[in-house]
């Protein structure tokens, strides 16, 4: 009788601390935009425009704790300057890319970071694609 009570304890001690109140399964989408981004190239759309933007030109700072977006902005680039909210929503395509990213609640399309370029796009829907570097 007494093991069966030790055995009991032990079991009930595992089970409490295998429970947790946090969610790890909650991923904190956008992270890896956090810092400063210079808008290098846009491209794409219906006419296959190509747009090189002079390094500076375009700078775009992802505020990741807050999910705000600001952006000073000295040529015709995709926002002025400014200060914007971003969120991420479930993609209308995703075969092409699971998340899209709302900049106050504009659709700019998909994001991925690959190699320290950062590309937005709306290729999917004969948008335009714009590649940031760091």
């Amino acid at each position: 009788m007494k093991n069966l009570k030790i055995i009991s304890s032990l079991c009930l001690l595992f089970l409490t601390m295998a429970c947790s109140d946090s969610d790890d399964s909650v991923v904190n989408y956008g992270s890896d935009l956090n810092g400063i981004w210079k808008l290098t190239k846009s491209s794409g759309g219906i006419a296959g425009a190509i747009i090189n933007y002079p390094e500076g030109t375009e700078v775009w700072t992802f505020n990741s704790a807050n999910q705000t977006l600001n952006v000073v902005s000295n040529s015709n680039g995709p926002l002025t300057t400014g200060n914007y909210t971003y969120s991420f929503v479930a993609s209308d395509v995703p075969d092409f890319c699971p998340l899209t990213l709302l900049i106050d609640g504009n659709n700019f399309g998909c994001y991925s970071i690959s190699n320290g370029v950062l590309s937005i796009n709306q290729e999917f829907a004969d948008g335009l694609n714009h590649e940031f570097v760091k």
